[in-house]
């Protein structure tokens, strides 16, 4: 049966949404890397003690960046699920291999290139330490107790991990991506924002539907897998508006079934009220219809058109 992980290292192993991932995050959305430009690292004899040189490294997914038979760089990325206090000694002992591979496989100094390494994280707590070598390690102390590290700090080499903490992409970051990595990525997004949907003047064309389905399945559930698979199906392979819409629809739904008027008694709770209105307000400049704003949102029409009211009377 397959797990989240490996579910996620089939998505993220083609090359438009491997391509597609690192266009977004390292040149902010800019078609530089195309995914003919890729190849699977593994499929390189030079390279096969870069990964497995002591039979205990064992990358996720890593691909050679190549234009006209020139190697350009050497890109991996790491999927984790849980917060690893060690994940920045994996990383550098994974490029430092990867440096070590480009002095064994040629003496040329001149054809030395960069490797970058992301971590996607998602876990459901973000990564907020031990993201640099130096975070990670004891620094010494003198004999009076105090700590050498400030001292030593000029002559010590650091490392940082770059680490994509995919549960809490902003829905700017979300837009940069083009690939079926959005779906889930905007899955996030509307879960964590109460159903704001991931709205689009483009619709996703979605190209690795299986996988991407079994992904989601694995992450967040079976149900919402078959639904986004039936907006698939009825949108001949797009999604136009990204997952959140049908997310939305199902929590909805589900708290309908059940009884409860989730936004309505929430709403009556400090704060949460005031969430639902923001996310009114940002369908409402997406042009969505008063009414279906009230759908998603499971509240009164007239309270979503006060909220809009409100914000054209508010002085400027």
């Amino acid at each position: 049966m397959v797990n989240q992980d490996t579910a996620q290292k089939e998505l993220l192993s083609f090359n438009d949404v491997f391509a597609d991932v690192f266009n977004a995050r390292v040149f902010q959305g800019e078609q530089i890397i195309s995914p003919d430009s890729l190849e699977d690292a593994r499929a390189e004899a030079g390279y096969s003690d870069e990964f497995n040189p002591l039979g205990e490294y064992e990358r996720d997914v890593v691909k050679i960046w190549r234009e006209k038979n020139v190697a350009l760089a050497i890109l991996g990325l790491e999927n984790q699920n849980r917060l690893d206090p060690d994940m920045v000694f994996r990383m550098f002992a994974y490029d430092g291999l990867s440096y070590r591979a480009q002095m064994k496989r040629s003496k040329n100094t001149n054809e030395r290139y960069p490797v970058i390494s992301v971590v996607f994280n998602f876990a459901k707590s973000a990564w907020k330490k031990r993201l640099t070598l130096r975070e990670s390690v004891v620094f010494p102390k003198d004999a009076d107790g105090n700590s050498l590290e400030e001292r030593m700090a000029p002559f010590f080499n650091d490392y940082k991990l770059n680490v994509v903490d995919v549960p809490r992409l902003s829905f700017e970051e979300i837009q940069l991506f083009r690939s079926d990595f959005k779906l889930i990525a905007g899955a996030y997004y509307a879960l964590a924002n109460q159903g704001v949907p991931i709205c689009d003047d483009v619709a996703i064309k979605v190209r690795h539907i299986e996988e991407s389905l079994r992904c989601m399945r694995e992450i967040f559930n079976a149900e919402l897998a078959e639904t986004v698979r039936k907006q698939i199906n009825d949108h001949h392979g797009e999604v136009n508006m990204g997952v959140g819409m049908y997310l939305a629809d199902r929590l909805v739904n589900k708290g309908r079934e059940e009884g409860k008027e989730i936004w309505l008694n929430k709403g009556r709770e400090e704060g949460s009220l005031l969430k639902a209105r923001e996310s009114a307000l940002r369908m409402r400049a997406q042009n969505m219809p008063v009414d279906q704003i009230a759908l998603f949102l499971a509240v009164p029409p007239s309270l979503v058109q006060t909220w809009i009211r409100e914000t054209q009377t508010a002085p400027k």
